[in-house]
């Protein structure tokens, strides 16, 4: 008996979560009918800043299908997703964290105005400014 699968969570155009401008000229075969027609497609994903173009077929539908494919293969939406899955399990608490304890041992040098390397919370980067 097979488990019912349960949507963990859903991203769709109509909630917003795509952008979908369907105003990009095709290029390659096609002729002028290529020329004429908008049927080119870019796909925008706003929370992780992924987009996707396809243009190279004659109908937009099939360059939708094929630019969505792009966007959800594309490494900052898989960075987003993996990001997103791990808040909604309650793990990314646990990432926030460990980069707060990391960016502690970061150490930051900057060059001075003698051009010495110092740390850069030891320099006043206003030093001599007029306001």
């Amino acid at each position: 008996m097979e488990k019912k699968r349960e949507h963990f969570f859903s991203l769709s155009k109509d909630a917003g979560d795509f952008v979908v401008e369907p105003v990009k000229r095709s290029s390659g075969k096609g002729g002028q009918k290529a020329n004429k027609t908008s049927s080119g497609c870019r796909i925008y994903h706003p929370k992780s800043g992924a987009q996707a173009l396809c243009y190279e077929e004659r109908s937009f539908t099939v360059n939708r299908g094929r630019a969505f494919k792009r966007l959800c293969e594309s490494k900052q939406f898989q960075n987003w997703l993996r990001l997103e899955i791990s808040r909604r399990q309650g793990d990314l608490i646990d990432i926030e964290t460990k980069v707060e304890r990391a960016m502690a041992q970061v150490r930051i040098d900057v060059k001075d105005r003698d051009g010495r390397w110092v740390e850069a919370h030891d320099v006043d980067f206003t030093e001599g400014e007029e306001s």
